[in-house]
């Protein structure tokens, strides 16, 4: 179809020069798409390529973590265990801080009264000397024995076990009326 005095036909309705123009619109459109779409692939790529490093640096974390507390499950481990050799060693040095404080002071408990007696009866002055410095050593081997029991570093653990056994001797160093 001609339009008289343009000298333009129509195809479809559509002016040539319009149709052209617009295929060219259309096609600087469609590059400006594929440009865009080029750029969106690209970031699409660096955002995969972050996503997975981000994710090799989690399964690190998570692996270090993970040894960590294997490590902090072992320290503990090992923390039961030497509060354990710890606690019986504590109960092996009372139970021989008593084993010994006894085998001391029964024999005193036996020494010291009949040195109480001997000292009362009549004894020449070398004799009495002699009564005197045992008696003397006697009660300072009882202040050594009580010295060590009470001290805080070898202190068995319950004053009462103390308390009991010191008031035994303290009853046997008593002369008998």
């Amino acid at each position: 179809m001609v339009v008289a005095g343009t000298g333009a036909t129509f195809e479809g309705g559509i002016p040539e020069g319009v149709l052209g123009l617009g295929m060219a619109v259309l096609g600087l459109g469609l590059e400006g798409l594929l440009r865009d779409q080029r750029k969106m692939q690209a970031v699409e790529w660096q955002l995969r390529a972050e996503l997975v490093d981000a994710s090799g640096r989690l399964r690190e974390a998570q692996r270090r973590c993970d040894e960590a507390e294997a490590q902090r499950t072992d320290y503990e481990k090992e923390l039961r265990s030497v509060r354990e050799k710890v606690e019986a060693a504590n109960r092996a040095k009372t139970e021989f801080l008593a084993t010994m404080s006894h085998e001391i002071r029964t024999p005193l408990n036996g020494i010291m009264p009949i040195l109480e007696i001997l000292k009362d009866s009549k004894l020449d002055a070398e004799q009495r000397g002699l009564v005197k410095t045992a008696v003397a050593s006697s009660h300072h081997l009882l202040r050594i024995i009580n010295d060590i029991w009470t001290s805080p570093r070898w202190s068995p653990g319950s004053s009462s076990s103390r308390a009991s056994s010191s008031t035994c001797v303290s009853s046997s160093t008593r002369s008998p009326t």
